[in-house]
């Protein structure tokens, strides 16, 4: 029942988050897009990237701020989240890429193991088992 209650702020949250990574990427890359060279446009949306991430990771925090803390407020939540990840942005940063990496490592792994066993039942079940 306590997750059901934090549902809401944390669709609340998210749609916040995304509303305001909207407006602070899209809006001007469209006008950088709009206005200025296809070189520009890129450039602007590299900056665009950068900084969008550097927002994602401020607030990474905010589901365990709406379970842990009992805070039923979004907003509340997404400053606590961007208070709790001050200073360590760049670390929280590499710790989810490092993450990403070794899932990916992961997943490449069983995919390997599993059509190796699927191949040795045979082409057909290979097949099948590949396009699954």
């Amino acid at each position: 029942m306590i997750g059901l209650s934090g549902l809401l702020p944390y669709l609340a949250a998210l749609l916040l988050n995304a509303f305001g990574a909207g407006l602070l990427a899209g809006l001007p890359f469209a006008v950088l897009a709009a206005l200025g060279s296809p070189a520009a446009a890129a450039a602007g949306l590299l900056v665009m990237v950068i900084i969008l991430l550097y927002v994602m990771v401020k607030f990474i925090l905010i589901a365990p701020v709406i379970a842990i803390e009992g805070t039923r407020n979004p907003i509340t939540a997404m400053q606590r989240s961007w208070r709790l990840t001050k200073g360590n942005s760049f670390r929280i940063a590499v710790f989810v890429l490092l993450l990403f990496f070794t899932i990916g490592i992961i997943a490449a792994l069983v995919t390997g193991i599993v059509g190796v066993v699927l191949s040795a039942l045979g082409s057909q079940v290979a097949t099948i088992g590949a396009a699954w």
